[in-house]
């Protein structure tokens, strides 16, 4: 059976939260999705106080959908990579999920193509390792690079 994913990343909250309304609109069964991929924040990885709030945060979240019949599905690995096997797994046909108003931290140039690609809302991509070029790149250049032949 088809459902949908809400994919939580910093909006760890059910109020207001515009990605939760779209997947509900749907009509699917939710599975609520947080993925713990720490060593993606590159050279932002969060400290202790980060990954306390972060547990109480993600405790809240939990409790707050258990009460209305739901719960959160907390997986560790590389985001692309966990969401696609979670996708498979659960046959969901649609993920929903907010935009990062801050730039995404990756280790590549390829990293930043597929951060692109798979996000349509990106603002800009942070290349924290082995890129010759500036670090920061705004998603409109990246998008121009990948319609070159």
């Amino acid at each position: 059976m088809s459902c949908a994913i809400v994919w939580f990343r910093r909006d760890l909250r059910l109020a207001d939260n515009h990605a939760l309304i779209a997947a509900a609109q749907s009509g699917l069964p939710i599975i609520a999705l947080y993925i713990h991929a720490p060593e993606e924040e590159g050279a932002w990885r969060p400290g202790a106080a980060s990954n306390w709030w972060l547990h109480h945060s993600l405790r809240a979240l939990d409790e707050s959908l258990r009460q209305r019949g739901g719960r959160l599905l907390v997986q560790v690995g590389p985001s692309l990579e966990t969401l696609r096997r979670v996708i498979v797994a659960s046959g969901a046909s649609e993920v929903h999920w907010n935009r990062l108003y801050e730039p995404v931290v990756v280790g590549s140039f390829e990293d930043a193509v597929l951060a692109v690609v798979f996000n349509p809302n990106l603002q800009a991509v942070v290349i924290s390792d082995g890129f010759a070029y500036p670090s920061q790149h705004t998603v409109p250049m990246l998008r121009e690079i990948l319609t070159r032949q």
